[in-house]
């Protein structure tokens, strides 16, 4: 940063592309775009090869590598921004595997399509083996609202943990270190459930969906009940291990509300709730605070385990129910 003169919109320093923050801006909505096509792209590969359980265990998988992803990217361009600030764009190379990969997945999809060309390929598909699909239609909006407003609405609630750890950390006069940390034990708790999801719906079944609401609500009132960083870490744990359950069988049940050729479709809206409860947060938090006359970093987790328990309430009412239960169609 002290290379660069960001008021007039400068940089000194001649290492890689970025001469402004202008640069930077526009560069970084480029590569939120390409984000946005690759990752549904990619689960959908998943609904393509995979079905039933080894469909839910591969998408564990997915969800706890990409949040393992996040927490060794994020520890490595800390590392690297100590030397330079143009340094941490280095972790945007990492995707030149993917492009390597792709040279091997190409004749796979040729050989399961039988054809020998890509353009061959029809998007004609409007067979299913989903009961939730009507004869003649390409998929269930209703069952699919309902996924999205359910995957939003957990985004929410688990994202206050992002935006306000750090704030809870200093009101609570604890190190400045702990915040970091802390973040660190969220996206760590949020990947280890990846890795045996199968096992878990299997424990619970149809109570797997109402117990992930209960958990971040208790996650969350522990991490504030008590101001200590220990067990502001055992809150946040709770929090983000429950909602590490809840990601990958979202994206397990969503691909039964339309037809095949529709799965990255469906794929895609369902995921991008989870960006726009990352831009519309801020305001709820202010909308709640409003409603309640309350200010401060700490309101919000309590606001946020209530509609937690609501929602379990409301689960556990209609746990046999699609949207609830651990059915894939």
């Amino acid at each position: 940063i002290s290379e660069c003169d960001w008021s007039s919109d400068v940089c000194s320093s001649d290492l890689f592309f970025a001469k402004s923050m202008t640069y930077l801006i526009v560069v970084n909505c480029l590569l939120g775009v390409g984000a946005g096509m690759v990752v549904p792209l990619s689960t959908g590969l998943i609904t393509d090869y995979f079905v039933g359980k080894q469909r839910t265990t591969q998408l564990g998988l997915n969800s706890a590598i990409s949040n393992l992803s996040l927490v060794l990217a994020t520890l490595l361009t800390g590392w690297l921004a100590t030397i330079n600030w143009h340094l941490p764009f280095i972790v945007y190379l990492v995707p030149i595997f993917a492009v390597i990969l792709m040279y091997f997945l190409r004749p796979a999809f040729l050989k399961k399509n039988n054809v020998k060309d890509l353009s061959t390929v029809a998007d004609t598909d409007t067979t299913t083996t989903s009961t939730l699909i009507k004869p003649g239609k390409r998929m269930n909006v209703a069952a699919l609202l309902g996924l999205m407003i359910i995957y939003f609405l957990a985004c929410y609630v688990a994202l206050i943990i992002d935006f306000n750890v750090s704030y809870v950390v200093d009101d609570y006069k604890l190190s400045s270190v702990a915040s970091g940390t802390l973040i660190s034990v969220f996206f760590l708790a949020i990947m280890l459930p990846g890795f045996f999801i199968a096992r878990i719906i299997e424990l619970f079944k149809n109570w797997t969906i109402p117990l992930t609401f209960l958990g971040m609500g208790i996650g969350l009132i522990v991490t504030v009940l008590f101001k200590s960083v220990v067990m502001m870490g055992i809150g946040i744990f709770i929090c983000g291990f429950f909602y590490g359950v809840l990601q990958p069988l979202l994206y397990d049940k969503v691909p039964a509300t339309a037809i095949h050729s529709k799965a990255v479709l469906v794929l895609g809206w369902l995921m991008a709730m989870n960006y726009l409860a990352v831009l519309v947060t801020p305001f709820i938090m202010q909308f709640f605070g409003w409603v309640f006359n309350a200010s401060g970093e700490i309101y919000p987790f309590y606001v946020n385990t209530i509609i937690s328990v609501i929602i379990f309430v409301i689960a556990v009412i209609f746990r046999k129910k699609f949207i609830f239960s651990m059915a894939r169609s």
